[in-house]
């Protein structure tokens, strides 16, 4: 480390040793996922981070991350930290271990409502300082305070306790990173996707923020966990209208880290479909127009939805703008969806392909024909 105190934390990394900085950056980075609001600073001459006060501080030593301040106040963070808790409480993360980036996050947003937390009774307590007349004390504050979100943490160790290295190369070949989809920092925590399911199921009530948490993992299987809750609570009759309404927008929201083909059909039908069935659909049009293969693959995914209600006109419109796709995912989805508004109307299928067979790609094509008749197919293939 240079001699002189860093003045960014940009300084600080630069003169840190080469090995620890690609951690330093990523414990950055998740720093900024979990609380995009906070500002960077270097206190006590190490990286640290602001809102509402001091957020928290790490720093690079020769065979650990220090993490700071000392958690307290939530006892499932306090047991999941207890490991790396030094005498004062201060976390050290030994550079000989994975550093626990899902963990990381989960403490700075718990810090994050802390924070907040405190800086609502500061409001409170203003507001009634300034009128005489109104004393809401107490009850006022707590009005503003933020209870923190513990079952995300509880869902992520529950997959924690099925996982197995030896079920990482299989997991591994679900996910399939592109550079427009936001794939980059994807890790793969070792839960066969049939086993996220069950799990997912017994967290079927998590708040929406709660499963934005889960969005935020670097960890394959958790945002799986995250989108599957999503799909539970969209298709069960009691959800409310206006919870409806926000799985809708923190899906299209959150739509960077639903950033596979599987995370995308697990959650579009019911959190996407389900939503517009009675509304305007431009949004999937937006979709279909976007970089992001992901957010296409949405576009023509969500219309599952309407094609069980016998209403197909959105997707052969969407399949229209996606009939050149140079995405197989993408080509794949489309040409299923096709195959399927074909099983309800056979005539219209044929209609669609006869202006559009001659651009689509090949697997898109052979999705789409695969439910024809022997003699139409040969036709197309």
């Amino acid at each position: 480390m240079q001699s002189g105190a860093p003045e960014s934390i940009d300084e600080y990394i630069a003169a840190s040793a080469p090995k620890v900085r690609a951690i330093l950056k990523k414990i950055r980075s998740t720093i900024h996922r979990a609380a995009p609001a906070a500002q960077e600073t270097i206190s006590y001459r190490i990286p640290a981070f602001t809102l509402h006060g001091a957020l928290v501080y790490f720093a690079a030593f020769k065979e650990h991350i220090g993490f700071y301040p000392p958690v307290r106040g939530d006892p499932a963070i306090e047991k999941a930290v207890a490991r790396y808790a030094g005498e004062k409480g201060n976390l050290r993360f030994p550079l000989d271990e994975p550093i626990p980036y899902d963990l990381i996050e989960h403490i700075v947003r718990y810090r994050v409502k802390q924070n907040e937390a405190k800086a609502a009774v500061k409001r409170a307590k203003k507001r009634s300082a300034m009128s005489p007349t109104s004393r809401p004390g107490r009850k006022a504050a707590q009005r503003f305070a933020i209870a923190p979100a513990n079952r995300s943490l509880e869902f992520v160790k529950a997959l924690r306790r099925i996982a197995s290295p030896s079920a990482i190369p299989e997991v591994a070949r679900f996910f399939h990173p592109d550079p427009n989809g936001h794939s980059d920092d994807n890790e793969i925590l070792g839960v066969r996707i049939g086993s996220v399911f069950p799990v997912a199921k017994k967290f079927a009530d998590l708040t929406l923020e709660e499963i934005e948490v889960l969005l935020d993992s670097a960890y394959y299987e958790v945002r799986m966990g995250a989108v599957s809750i999503m799909d539970f609570q969209a298709r069960a009759r009691r959800t409310p209208a206006e919870h409806r309404k926000a799985l809708f927008t923190l899906y299209l929201r959150r739509h960077d880290r639903i950033n596979n083909w599987d995370l995308v059909d697990r959650a579009a039908p019911h959190v996407i479909g389900g939503y517009l069935a009675d509304k305007k659909r431009d949004v999937l049009y937006d979709l279909a127009r976007s970089k992001n293969p992901w957010a296409r693959r949405t576009a023509i995914v969500s219309t599952y939805y309407f094609i069980r209600a016998n209403d197909l006109d959105d997707t052969f419109k969407i399949a229209a703008l996606l009939a050149e796709d140079d995405h197989e995912l993408v080509q794949k989805a489309v040409g299923s969806w096709l195959r399927e508004a074909g099983k309800k109307d056979t005539k219209r299928l044929v209609a669609f392909l006869k202006v559009h067979a001659r651009a689509m790609p090949r697997p898109m094509l052979r999705y789409a024909v695969e439910k024809l008749a022997p003699e139409v197919r040969t036709r197309y293939l």
